[in-house]
């Protein structure tokens, strides 16, 4: 299935919208509600989510769109818009600049263009379906390609939530950590741009919702990579999953040994 233009086109004023309504509250005095759940939401994310809903409901009203802050309408539309207007809120509320905005566009359940947006840098990647992921900063645009690394002992590895709460997830984190060249923590949704552009080779997060990982499939799997649940089971948007993401598919396979404790 080829994306039609115009919904590229969208996607990318949808992302210039998330940045021009988050990046002035970049490092600002916010005030912090606490959502069901007891996470943290700030006004800008839920404000930047309400704009981002009108622009879609104007531009396709027949689309149905998923967001963290406004729930689901028309789930069952041959295209569904999937947004999370900050992933990272604890990095925005910290001043820190790496918190992004994930939009995701999905036909007939699968991610087929997804978007990668952090205001605070200016930075963006934006990968569709058969027309590989561009990587756009403050230096131009460009295409963006994994990095060649094909040995986990070789590999760099992020994570921002390593672990559910059982002890086989913690197990086989630890599994993984010890495997690798070095480990780092933090990053949320930028980590998987910074795998597509060759600056880390495997990410791994639990529990992340089908607003977090459905943007990320098209951008990893469109620079080379290779994206699923931590069981290999291929992502679309549905339920909470371990997301696991490497920088080739020869790699990926090594991973999810690794996960499941294959020798």
């Amino acid at each position: 299935m080829s994306v039609p233009g115009a919904f590229v086109e969208l996607a990318e004023r949808l992302a210039d919208t998330a940045r021009e309504h988050l990046r002035p509250h970049h490092r600002t005095a916010l005030e912090v509600q606490r959502k069901a759940d007891g996470t943290p939401v700030t006004e800008p994310e839920q404000a930047t989510e309400r704009a981002l809903r009108a622009i879609i409901h104007e531009a396709y009203p027949d689309h149905g769109i998923v967001g963290e802050e406004g729930g689901a309408e028309r789930i069952d539309a041959e295209y569904v818009w999937m947004l999370d207007p900050i992933d990272g809120t604890k990095q925005f509320l910290t001043g820190k600049p790496g918190f992004s905005s994930l939009i995701a566009l999905l036909h007939q359940g699968q991610p087929v263009l997804g978007i990668i947006e952090v205001p605070a840098m200016q930075e963006r990647w934006l990968g569709v379906r058969d027309r590989g992921t561009r990587h756009t900063d403050v230096n131009g645009t460009r295409f963006a390609q994994t990095r060649r690394c094909d040995s986990l002992d070789q590999a760099r590895f992020a994570t921002t939530v390593p672990t559910g709460d059982d002890e086989e997830s913690a197990d086989a984190f630890l599994r993984l950590a010890e495997s690798v060249q070095l480990a780092v923590s933090g990053g949320d949704g930028h980590n998987y741009g910074l795998l597509a552009s060759g600056f880390c080779d495997i990410v791994l997060d639990a529990t992340m919702s089908a607003y977090d990982y459905a943007a990320l499939v098209p951008i990893v799997a469109e620079a080379g990579g290779a994206i699923s649940d931590s069981n290999g089971e291929p992502l679309g948007g549905e339920g909470e999953r371990t997301v696991v993401a490497s920088g080739s598919p020869a790699l990926h396979e090594q991973v999810l040994n690794v996960l499941a404790g294959a020798s």
